[in-house]
């Protein structure tokens, strides 16, 4: 809890900071939704309802949902459940989307995809984990009341530090079968327009 003027004011901008990054966000996001919107309602909400469209919709929503509750808690705390929730939604739907994904591209090989759909759920679990430690309220002068989790620091870094590790080797998983299946279909034409190329081209750079 900030006790000093100047952590009052570390803090306040700290904060200041990272809402002005959601905002931000929130803005990028609505302005790709409205690009693609056409699309969007051609391809996904005028055909015949599928599993496939639900993964992609969801998907597309959550994080459009995470951005937009983070601001919405910036005047209101009621909001943070439902953003809590939608996040967790957020960090299930990735490794559903990441395992089907290598799935598809490596051959249908169950020992791929469901590698990389296991390695990316840890994120997921881990967050899941965190609420079986217990919780508790502070009072903190910026915040209000904020939620504390009775987790020592030590346990957090290791949980940190194995989420990320699982994430960083899903992706490169992801990243490997990209190259290796999508690089062999390109024909030697470079100046050629298509899906793989797009896929390869646009995938490697969300990874990377």
């Amino acid at each position: 809890m900030a006790s000093t003027a100047s952590e009052l004011i570390s803090e306040h901008a700290s904060v200041f900071a990272a809402y002005s990054r959601d905002f931000a966000l929130v803005a990028v996001i609505v302005y790709e939704h409205l690009l693609t919107l056409q699309e969007e309602i051609e391809l996904s909400w005028r055909s015949r309802l599928s599993a496939t469209n639900i993964l992609f919709l969801t998907n597309r929503y959550c994080v459009l949902g995470v951005v937009m509750f983070h601001v919405a808690y910036f005047t209101s705390s009621d909001s943070d459940l439902t953003g809590d929730a939608i996040e967790q939604l957020q960090f299930l739907v990735w490794p559903i989307f990441n395992g089907l994904c290598t799935f598809a591209l490596s051959n249908k090989s169950w020992v791929v995809g469901t590698s990389t759909f296991l390695l990316s759920l840890v994120r997921f679990a881990i967050s899941i984990t965190l609420y079986g430690f217990g919780r508790t309220g502070t009072s903190d002068p910026i915040y209000g009341c904020v939620e504390e989790i009775f987790i020592t620091d030590a346990v957090f870094r290791a949980f940190s530090l194995a989420s990320r590790i699982c994430l960083i080797a899903a992706d490169l998983v992801l990243l490997l079968v990209i190259w290796r299946n999508l690089k062999q279909r390109l024909s030697a034409d470079l100046t050629m327009y298509t899906m793989s190329r797009t896929f390869l081209h646009d995938g490697t750079i969300h990874l990377v």
